[in-house]
């Protein structure tokens, strides 16, 4: 392209340069969720984007923003993503644990059955068996503690009506 005596190359063609500042008052890292709310979004040390809503107010979505900053300088290797997947397989494991312990009433039952079967003190056992599922019948198995007295007692749930065996 000539214009007279000068010559205009694609390179000094004056280009419009893209704005990349923010459009909003907000701070770095601080935006206007849809929702109407303030949210953050900050880079994790892993590398990814996140976003989080924070609430009404800007001053906590500001200082939401610097606190999470602050640990992903701190924690190279930190992302709330991972750290939420691990917490909720620790949930989940605690709760299928939880579910595999069985109620002691239950492991009563199943204990007078076999017993039924190879003991000859059938009946002195049955007794023994029952009044301690009248004591622990709705504490799980694993939560039984005996102490050293020889005193027995569920350490957490419900226990039945007492905490320990009745005795004569």
């Amino acid at each position: 392209m000539t214009d007279g005596n000068t010559t205009m190359t694609p390179a000094s063609v004056p280009m419009k340069r893209r704005d990349t500042r923010k459009k909003d008052p907000a701070p770095r890292g601080v935006f206007r969720h849809p929702s109407g709310v303030w949210a953050i979004r900050f880079t994790c040390g892993a590398g990814h984007i996140h976003q989080q809503r924070v609430g009404p107010l800007k001053s906590e979505a500001v200082r939401a923003y610097h606190e999470r900053r602050a640990r992903v300088l701190d924690e190279p290797g930190w992302c709330p993503a991972v750290e939420r997947r691990q917490e909720r397989a620790l949930v989940l494991r605690e709760q299928a644990r939880e579910q595999a312990r069985m109620p002691f009433r239950d492991y009563g039952k199943q204990y007078l059955a076999w017993a039924e079967a190879h003991h000859r003190s059938y009946e002195t056992t049955r007794g023994q068996v029952e009044a301690l599922v009248a004591a622990f019948a709705y504490c799980r198995t694993q939560r039984l503690i005996v102490t050293a007295t020889g005193s027995a007692g569920c350490s957490s749930g419900r226990s039945g009506s007492a905490s320990s065996p009745r005795t004569p």
